[in-house]
């Protein structure tokens, strides 16, 4: 996977664009120069595994960057979160989380290429989503998950490379299936329309929980006016578990 250098800075004039927030535009700069110009690009190489302490720094940038830079309001400024909780802190201190990342070493650089986290019984769609008869009727006796801040290190967006996101995704599944006991989960997630077209093309099946309604109440119209382009538009899904074994290529 190679890329040109006037690559980077066609995507920085584009975050530049759409963005007005500098710390924003400074971390998409940062994360992009991270990568060595000789990085030995090998799935081969890629490693699934629970965040270590080094790992957070940058992690914390490539979800805050994911998410401010794609879909927040561009005229403003803040950090994503929930109540204006550090992103990293959250994903570390909230009860029973499952936080994972896609990491490749590359003397000197540790690049984290990507993550997401597995949250069970306290699911963020249960505070976004209200639905007839309650939650507990969905998942009766089952153990609820959900996924949630998946994020990929902003190279793929250099790239568009729809692949090695693929890829990774796939990964960090399946080591999710090989360290949790999920077989009597009820896996669920919220995603918005382009999130949900990635998920049809990798062949993990949803199914969309119409009868949820968004809530309305001053948390829900903070994300709505600060992230429209994804809380404004969010649904919830139920995931299809035998979807998630196809094997990752």
């Amino acid at each position: 996977m190679n890329f040109a250098p006037n690559m980077t800075q066609i995507y920085l004039n584009n975050i530049k664009s759409r963005i007005h927030d500098e710390q924003i535009i400074l971390i998409a700069r940062e994360l992009i120069h991270q990568i060595p110009p000789d990085f030995n690009w090998q799935k081969t190489a890629v490693t699934f595994r629970t965040p270590i302490d080094s790992d957070w720094p940058q992690l914390q940038k490539i979800i805050t960057l994911a998410y401010q830079g794609r879909y927040a309001n561009p005229h403003e400024k803040h950090t994503f979160s929930l109540g204006e909780i550090d992103v990293s802190s959250h994903i570390r201190t909230i009860i029973a989380a499952h936080p994972l990342v896609a990491h490749q070493k590359h003397q000197p650089a540790e690049i984290i290429l990507g993550t997401v986290r597995l949250v069970p019984e306290r699911l963020e769609l249960f505070d976004f989503f209200d639905i007839d008869g309650g939650w507990p009727a969905q998942y009766q006796n089952q153990t609820p998950y959900e996924f949630e801040r998946l994020a990929f290190h902003p190279l793929f967006d250099v790239l568009r490379d729809n692949d090695w996101r693929a890829f990774i995704l796939r990964g960090l599944i399946h080591q999710a299936l090989e360290t949790l006991n999920l077989e009597t989960a009820w896996l669920a997630c919220t995603m918005n329309p382009h999130v949900k077209k990635f998920m049809d093309r990798l062949g993990i099946k949803t199914q969309e929980i119409t009868a949820a309604t968004m809530r309305d109440n001053d948390i829900i119209r903070y994300q709505k006016q600060h992230w429209p382009d994804y809380f404004a538009v969010a649904r919830p899904y139920v995931i299809d578990k035998e979807s998630l074994y196809v094997k990752t290529k």
